[in-house]
């Protein structure tokens, strides 16, 4: 069921996107955990019941939140003031997604080689993102004052 569209306040906004943010360093450590874990299970150092299967099917149930997640932030209608920023937030949450989604896919190649590459290429993206993400928040207290 969607839930209507929020208008907010330019500080309302800003104390949404905090709260946004809070939730998003979640998902952050979340796929730095997954990351981690698949190489320590690729290099025979994973714990005994780890495996890159298990870990795929945990890695899309977090992707089920994810999505949830951005939903919320699309649903935010921002003050006329935070438009170009608001735009460009999505844009940087979509490519961080489009990377979770390709990290999880990436634990379903055969190859342990690509799939580490693939892996290590989707983390690089997730952190360039995540750092563009960090930026942009910065920025709104210049908009803000």
């Amino acid at each position: 069921m969607l839930q209507p569209t929020i208008q907010l306040s330019a500080q309302a906004y800003v104390i949404q996107w905090n709260r946004f943010l809070e939730r998003f360093i979640v998902f952050e450590t979340v796929f730095s955990e997954y990351s981690q874990t698949s190489k320590n299970i690729m290099r025979g150092k994973g714990l005994v019941d780890e495996n890159l299967q298990l870990l795929n099917h945990y890695s899309r149930q977090n992707l089920t939140v994810l999505d949830q997640f951005v939903d919320q932030i699309a649903r935010i209608q921002q003050p006329t003031e935070f438009v170009a920023l608001h735009e460009q937030l999505q844009m940087v949450i979509k490519h961080y997604v489009t990377a979770a989604k390709d990290f999880v896919n990436a634990m379903r190649l055969t190859e342990e080689s690509e799939v580490e590459q693939q892996l290590n290429q989707c983390r690089t993206i997730q952190k360039q993102q995540r750092l563009k993400l960090n930026q942009l928040l910065n920025s709104i207290g210049a908009l803000n004052s």
